[in-house]
C-alpha cells in the first residue's frame, strides 16, 4: 500500500513533522492497533538531520496514546543517542552482556533476576530502534532472542512490530552489518569452510533459538525520508552534506572543506594547537556547544583534559575508596578521577534516575548529581558518574547536534603517523558522520586535512538497492 498524504499536522517537541514524515506516521498508526495480528517490519532510512529521531518520538507518542505507555520499547545503541529519544541503550534495555558473546552465553535463557528487569515488555506491541546502522547482526539476533523469551511467543521479535531508523551511509557496527554475515559463524568465530564440533544437544538448541540475522533483516521493508539535512540552513552546505554521504565530487568537496575547515598544516598539528583552536572557535562564534570529535579514545581523553586544565578554577575529584559498598556499578574505564571546572560540559555515564540518563550532556553547575558506588575487581569506591564533554569519539556522538565541531582524524600524537598520512584510512562513514553533527560547516575544522576518506561501502549500496527494488509498494 503506498503512503498517502495526511491532512492533519503532527507536532512533537514543538516541531511540526514534514509532509513526508507525516505520511510515515499515519501509515504506522493505521497499521498498528490493538486488533492487529500481523506485525510490520519497517526501516525508516534517511540522511543525517532528516528528522528520523523526531519521527521516532512522534510514532512512540502516538502509539502510547493509542495503546498504552507499555506498548512501545524504544532504544538506541549508544548512550547519547538513546537519551536524545528519552530511552536507554540496547544493552541496558535488554540487559545484554557486554563484550564478545560466545554461543553458550547467547543460548542461555534469561536468568530470573534479569527477567524481572524486562518483564514489563510482555505488554509491548512495538519495538523502535534508532541508529540501526550501528547495530550488529549478533545484537539484532540477541534482541530477537530476548523478546521471544520475555513474551513466550516463538515468532520473530516475540510477535512485536519492529520499526528501525538509521542511515547506512553513516558509521557501521563493531561487528558485521545487520544485513550480512552468519550468526552461527560469528558466535563460533569460524570461517565459511569450518563447522563447529559440538554436542548434539547444543546443536539442536542452537538451531531452535538462533535465527540467521539476514533472515530477520529480510522481513524489513524500506521507506525513505527526503535527503535533506535540517540541521543546516545554507543550501550549499546541504549539497555538501549529500555529497559527503555518497562520496560524490570528492576533489570539489575536498577543496570546499579545505577552504573553510583548515586549522594548520598537517605537520604542525599538536594537542596544544587543537586546544587553542577550540577556544578561538568558541570566542568567534559566541557558542558554547562546540565539540571535538575523534575516532580514538586516547585523543578524546587528552583533548578533554587539556581543555579543562585551561579553565580557571579547574578541580580534580578523586574517588573515595570504601570497602563493602553495595549495589555497585561496574567500572570499565582507566580514569577514575573526575576533573571539572565551572561550566564544563560533562556527560552522565550511567542511568542516574528517570530524569538523568546515560549519555545526558549538560554543564556543571546546572544540575544536582551525587557520587555513586562503583567496583573495579575487588575494590569499591564512590565516584561522580561523569566524564568530560568537550570531546567525544565519533561513535559516541552519533545522534548529537553541535553548533560546530573540530574533527581530529589521527589516532595518536606520534609524528610518524602524520608523516605517513598518505597511508591513513578513515573508517567507512566516519567523516560524514562526524561533519553531519554540525549546524554550520563554517564553524567546523578538520585536522589532518589531506587525503579525506569519503568512500562509501559497496555492501551498503548493494543492500539499499535491493531494498528499494523489493519494497516499491511503500515508496510511492
Amino acid at each position: 500500500m503506498p503512503l498517502s498524504t495526511p491532512s492533519v499536522p503532527v507536532i512533537v517537541d514543538g516541531h511540526k513533522l514534514s509532509p513526508e514524515q507525516c505520511k510515515i506516521y499515519y501509515w504506522v498508526m493505521k497499521k498498528i492497533d490493538n486488533n492487529n495480528t500481523t506485525p510490520i517490519y519497517t526501516l525508516v532510512h534517511g540522511a543525517a538531520g532528516s528528522g528520523k529521531s523526531l519521527l521516532l518520538k512522534a510514532i512512540r507518542s502516538g502509539l502510547q496514546g493509542k495503546l498504552g505507555l507499555d506498548s512501545c520499547i524504544s532504544t538506541a545503541p549508544t548512550a547519547i543517542a538513546s537519551q536524545l529519544i528519552d530511552s536507554r541503550t540496547i544493552h541496558s534495555t535488554f540487559v545484554l552482556k557486554w563484550g564478545i558473546v560466545d554461543v553458550e552465553d547467547f543460548l542461555d535463557e534469561i536468568p530470573n533476576y534479569q527477567m524481572n528487569k524486562v518483564s514489563w515488555m510482555q505488554n509491548a506491541k512495538v519495538l523502535l530502534i534508532d541508529i540501526i546502522n550501528f547495530v550488529s547482526n549478533v545484537d539484532f539476533a540477541r534482541i530477537d532472542h530476548c523478546l521471544q523469551e520475555v513474551t513466550g511467543v516463538q515468532r520473530p521479535f516475540g510477535g512485536l512490530s519492529v520499526i528501525v531508523f538509521g542511515d547506512f551511509y553513516q558509521l557501521p557496527p563493531k561487528g558485521d552489518w545487520i544485513f550480512e554475515g552468519n550468526i552461527i559463524r560469528t558466535l563460533y568465530n569460524i570461517s565459511v569452510f569450518e563447522l563447529p564440533d559440538l554436542p548434539e544437544s547444543l546443536i539442536e538448541k542452537q538451531l531452535k533459538v538462533i535465527p540467521n540475522s539476514p533472515k530477520l533483516w529480510n522481513l524489513f521493508k524500506i521507506v525513505e525520508l527526503p535527503e535533506m539535512n535540517y540541521r543546516v540552513t545554507d543550501e550549499t552546505q546541504r549539497d555538501v552534506s549529500i555529497a559527503m554521504r555518497h562520496g560524490n565530487d570528492q576533489e570539489k568537496l575536498y577543496n570546499y572543506l579545505k577552504e573553510i575547515c583548515f586549522i594548520c598544516w598537517d605537520r604542525d598539528q599538536t594537542e596544544e594547537k587543537i586546544t587553542e583552536e577550540y577556544q578561538l572557535l568558541t570566542q568567534i562564534t559566541g557558542r558554547e556547544n562546540i565539540a571535538v570529535l575523534a575516532p580514538s579514545n586516547d585523543i578524546v581523553d587528552d583533548i578533554n583534559f587539556s581543555l579543562v586544565a585551561s579553565e580557571f578554577g579547574a578541580r580534580r575529584f578523586p574517588p573515595i575508596h570504601l570497602a563493602g559498598l553495595e549495589h555497585c556499578k561496574n567500572w570499565n574505564s582507566a580514569q577514575q578521577d573526575v576533573c571539572v571546572a565551572s561550566g564544563s560540559p560533562v556527560v552522565c555515564t550511567v542511568n542516574y534516575d528517570e530524569r538523568i540518563k546515560n549519555g545526558a550532556i549538560f554543564s556543571t553547575g546546572t544540575i544536582d548529581i551525587r557520587r555513586l558506588p562503583f567496583k573495579e575487581g575487588n575494590r569499591t569506591f564512590m565516584r561522580f558518574p561523569l566524564r568530560l564533554g568537550y570531546a567525544h569519539t565519533i561513535e559516541r556522538a552519533q545522534g548529537a547536534t553541535f553548533d560546530g565541531i573540530i574533527l581530529v582524524r589521527n589516532k595518536t600524537w606520534d609524528r610518524e603517523e602524520t608523516r605517513l598520512w598518505k597511508n591513513h584510512q578513515d573508517g567507512v562513514g566516519e567523516i560524514y558522520t562526524a561533519m553531519s553533527r554540525a549546524r554550520d560547516l563554517q564553524n567546523c575544522r578538520i585536522t589532518p586535512m589531506r587525503y579525506l576518506g569519503l568512500d562509501i561501502s559497496s555492501q551498503v549500496e548493494k543492500e539499499i538497492t535491493r531494498m528499494r527494488r523489493d519494497c516499491r509498494e511503500l515508496m510511492d
